[in-house]
């Protein structure tokens, strides 16, 4: 074993005290085969064009791989990879690959995946399935994920995560640890859905919302439940409004029916402006009028209280205007 380490010692040494050297183009099949040879770990190529793979101690300007580029420790320009791209060290680098990108530290200016990236730092991150930034990013656009610990801009995923939001984040789920009033319950009655509750997730600019309701004076009860977005705008003193779109899809007793079966189609959008009192720091108390717009097909009760305007058909149109008041608890 002892013989082992001083081995390892004597080769971590050699290592460092090689002389990193700079030239201005490589060619390579695959690493050693290529003109830097066994050398490519201790040199800095200025253009690097690889066959299958190249590997090198750093790139300045720009290379290209049908399946990866490997900098240790410095990447500069453009890389372009089939499968993989990966970087100790970026500055201001643009990272593009058919599979991952990962960047250890400094800032990847923009990585472009077919399914994830993995930055320190990032400006732009795009990807077919995730985006992770360690560090700070500017924006990050994902099939499903993105992850980050600041956010400077925008995240944009079915499910976006980060520590701190100057942006806006836009999905199905967005959670962001320090945001004030965000993740947010709230309990509330109505004409169209006598009690309904909703979870709000996101920042006070732009929150998704996922809410369920029932309507217990029609007989039977009419269920639903519901997807939206909404913003809130702070007056002064703890007065604020709210403006929220909203889509239920609505169903009776025990039924169950998608949006997609066209003949029991039955939906409630709603378009809902508040205003509201924020009492300490995690109670608010809101009302305010709600424009309703119903639309069904084939034999799905009408459970509207008046009719403001409606049409008549296949497709059943109705619209009124009613009114909505409720409590809210932020959770965080």
């Amino acid at each position: 074993m002892k013989i082992i380490i001083t081995l390892l010692l004597c080769l971590s040494t050699t290592i460092v005290m090689a002389e990193t050297k700079e030239r201005p183009f490589q060619a390579s099949f695959i690493t050693p085969i290529g003109t830097n040879g066994m050398d490519s770990h201790l040199i800095i190529n200025k253009v690097s064009l690889n066959v299958l793979g190249g590997y090198s101690y750093g790139n300045l300007y720009f290379e290209l791989a049908s399946l990866y580029n490997i900098n240790l420790h410095l990447t500069r320009g453009l890389s372009l990879a089939g499968v993989f791209n990966y970087s100790g060290n970026t500055e201001n680098a643009l990272q593009f690959a058919g599979v991952f990108n990962v960047s250890m530290d400094g800032n990847a200016h923009v990585q472009g995946a077919g399914v994830f990236n993995i930055a320190k730092d990032s400006t732009v991150q795009l990807a077919g399935v995730s985006n992770i930034s360690l560090g700070a990013t500017s924006t990050q656009i994902g099939g499903v994920l993105n992850i980050a610990k600041e956010v400077n801009g925008l995240q944009l995923g079915l499910i976006n995560i980060s520590e701190d939001m100057n942006g806006i984040p836009i999905g199905l789920f967005s959670f962001v640890k320090n945001a004030p009033g965000k993740p947010e319950f709230e309990i509330g009655f109505s004409d169209s859905l006598n009690t309904f509750i909703s979870f709000k997730f996101g920042v006070n600019r732009f929150y998704t919302i996922l809410s369920s309701g029932i309507n217990y004076i029609n007989n039977p009860s009419i269920m639903s439940y519901g997807f939206g977005f909404g913003t809130h705008i702070d007056w002064v003193d703890g007065w604020g409004s709210q403006i929220e779109l909203m889509n239920y899809q609505v169903f009776k007793d025990e039924e169950y029916h998608w949006a997609s079966d066209s003949d029991n189609l039955s939906m409630l959008n709603q378009l809902k402006i508040r205003a509201s009192k924020q009492f300490g720091n995690h109670f608010k108390v809101f009302a305010g009028p709600v424009l309703n717009l119903s639309i069904r097909q084939g034999d799905r009760d009408d459970f509207s209280t008046w009719s403001m305007w409606k049409s008549t058909g296949k497709t059943k149109l109705n619209s009124w205007i009613g009114i909505e008041a409720g409590a809210s608890v932020s959770l965080n």
